[in-house]
């Protein structure tokens, strides 16, 4: 009987790692999802040679592929400007109010539930002297103010109080609001915002996402609670840091999840969900074995400077001790990566290397081409333009009424500088 035994927990070992092996699918691919358009390898400077198999050679990508300012300005316009980004999920927003900020390659913005129950975005500025309205990562609050002039504002980005302009006969309220972003809400609950400035914005597609999500225990909006978040700053190129949209979370999986045999036994047969990658910089994932599920984004600070933001969600009640051991497992984990990519970046930009250009990888190699593809595009159309083409750009509104207004703050400032105190005392948002 016991050597029956043996032979039988042999046979089921075996049948399992070949089951794994063959039914274990990674729900990302080399083309990453909301890229509608045919991929190309063609350099920026559109150079003949291509590449083979994906594979870049050193033609393909810019030196400054990985340090240059003139690249990262170029993916500003080209894709921080024009293109839906995955930012949070509807469920870290309670109460109207609840808001977070975000900078995105230089671009100040926050998301805040409005008292309709929809997110919304808008740029983080004032439109009076374009001054922070959030100083904080995340708060709440019914009423956005700028501690410069005083100027208010409601969850719907409405101006609702512009001292030394409220008595101007020419003056606007209604004109001179928050500058909206465009946003968009999937039926699963991920946020997008688009940075464009245009009429209409085409949205994103989503089907895949939500699909995901649904096959993932996800569900919707309101049952995938945001459970916990942190961010590490790391000294590397964002696109290099796209290796970090594919975590390898099997270590993360047995410390989270531990079961008895039996259920690793059932949990075997169980397909992966794997992790769902969004072009240009988020991916969502879940814990195999687990009702947790994760999102990472990278934000672009500088070229040589990325914020990588972690959130946690759970699709079942979980304890605070649970929340924070996942937590601090999965940091650790995100740590040791980031740290790992940041040698591999001085490596690859030290001084005396010719070139800056990264080896390609099954994970990253459709990110570099798709996010080369959307350079070549857009210097394509500046080309043709003659100038830069700034989508995000947007401009005041000023009339001889404005410009009156403007001096009296002008003296204003000219006592404040002088010593007087002439703050609001607003509180810091």
């Amino acid at each position: 009987m016991d050597s029956f035994s043996a032979i039988l927990l042999a046979f089921l070992a075996g049948f399992i790692f070949l089951y794994q092996r063959w039914s274990r699918p990674i729900l990302w691919s080399t083309k990453p999802l909301f890229s509608r358009k045919p991929m190309t390898t063609q350099s920026t400077s559109d150079a003949s040679e291509s590449s083979t198999h994906g594979v870049f050679k050193e033609p393909d990508l810019p030196l400054d592929w990985l340090v240059g300012t003139q690249t990262f300005e170029l993916e500003k316009r080209a894709i921080f400007s024009k293109t839906w980004i995955c930012l949070a999920h509807r469920s870290r927003f309670h109460k109207p109010g609840d808001y977070q900020s975000f900078t995105l390659a230089g671009f100040p913005l926050f998301l805040i539930l409005g008292k309709d129950g929809e997110v919304r975005a808008f740029h983080n500025v004032c439109r009076h002297r374009a001054y922070t309205i959030t100083k904080k990562e995340s708060g709440s609050t019914p009423v956005l103010g700028c501690r410069y002039h005083g100027w208010s504002y409601n969850t719907f980005g409405a101006l609702i109080k512009a001292p030394h302009f409220d008595g101007l006969p020419s003056f606007d309220k209604a004109q001179n609001g928050l500058f909206q972003i465009s946003a968009v809400t999937s039926g699963a609950g991920f946020v997008f915002v688009n940075l464009e400035v245009v009429t209409a914005v085409e949205g994103p597609d989503v089907g895949l996402l939500d699909a995901f999500a649904g096959r993932g225990g996800l569900v919707s909006r309101n049952t995938s609670p945001w459970v916990a978040g942190g961010a590490i700053e790391g000294a590397f190129n964002w696109k290099l840091g796209v290796k970090l949209l594919h975590l390898d979370t099997q270590r993360l999986e047995k410390e989270v999840a531990p079961t008895p045999w039996l259920a690793n036994l059932i949990n075997c047969f169980q397909r992966r969900q794997g992790s769902c990658t969004l072009f240009p910089t988020t991916s969502v994932a879940t814990i195999h074995g687990t009702r947790w599920w994760y999102m990472i984004n990278l934000l672009p600070l500088a070229p040589e400077k990325t914020l990588v933001r972690c959130d946690l969600h759970c699709s079942e009640r979980a304890s605070k001790a649970q929340v924070e051991k996942t937590m601090d497992k999965l940091m650790v984990l995100l740590q040791e990566n980031v740290r790992e990519i940041e040698v591999e970046y001085r490596t690859l930009t030290d001084a005396s290397r010719e070139s800056y250009i990264p080896s390609a990888s099954k994970e990253s190699e459709g990110h570099q081409t798709a996010i080369l593809e959307r350079l070549q595009e857009h210097v394509k159309l500046e080309k043709a333009q003659g100038s830069q083409i700034h989508p995000a750009m947007r401009k005041r509104r000023e009339n001889p009424q404005f410009e009156q207004a403007e001096q009296l703050c002008q003296s204003l400032d000219c006592v404040a500088s002088a010593g007087m105190d002439i703050s609001s005392n607003a509180p810091a948002w």
